[in-house]
């Protein structure tokens, strides 16, 4: 969970910084990093799901003060969190969205990208988040990304993979 929610995190400020530069540098990027068609795999393989050819609508909302309680509760009791087939296979139509823009040249950063961010960020602030200690939210929200700035301290994504990924 923590990994995914920091690649989750990587390609949402990566595509933030993406609109100061050309596409093509973003593209050259990625190709250094874990892709995303590889993570999305993984995830099907876990929960033993084939992503659907029809897209998936998933509204995500900011929870109540009073399901963040429920949740922060749920998080001390239950030691192993999850994501339900929905949300997975959500997850993976993101990566798959994302994976095509990869393949795809830009001479701006496009609308469908800045959407795509969009939801990237809303999945992994409203649903991965909630899931993961404060511990794991703090290191993961320090993941390297495009354009980084280079005085920061980054946690590299392969720290947070080892062991997620199979090889």
């Amino acid at each position: 969970m923590v990994f995914l929610y920091a690649y989750m995190h990587q390609i949402d400020l990566s595509l933030d910084r993406s609109r100061w530069v050309g596409w093509s540098e973003l593209r050259e990027y990625y190709k250094s990093q874990i892709n995303p068609v590889i993570v999305s795999d993984q995830l099907l393989k876990i929960s033993n799901q084939k992503l659907k050819t029809t897209p998936i609508s998933l509204v995500v909302k900011e929870p109540s003060v009073l399901r963040r309680i429920k949740e922060g509760f749920y998080r001390l009791i239950v030691k192993k969190h999850y994501l339900m087939d929905y949300q997975v296979l959500y997850c993976c139509q993101l990566l798959h969205q994302f994976n095509l823009l990869l393949n795809r040249d830009f001479s701006e950063y496009s609308l469908v990208a800045e959407k795509l961010r969009i939801d990237t960020a809303t999945f992994y602030s409203y649903l991965l988040a909630p899931k993961l200690s404060g511990k794991d939210l703090r290191k993961a929200m320090l993941v390297e990304h495009f354009m980084q700035n280079e005085i920061l301290s980054v946690v590299k994504i392969d720290v947070f993979a080892t062991g997620v990924l199979s090889k």
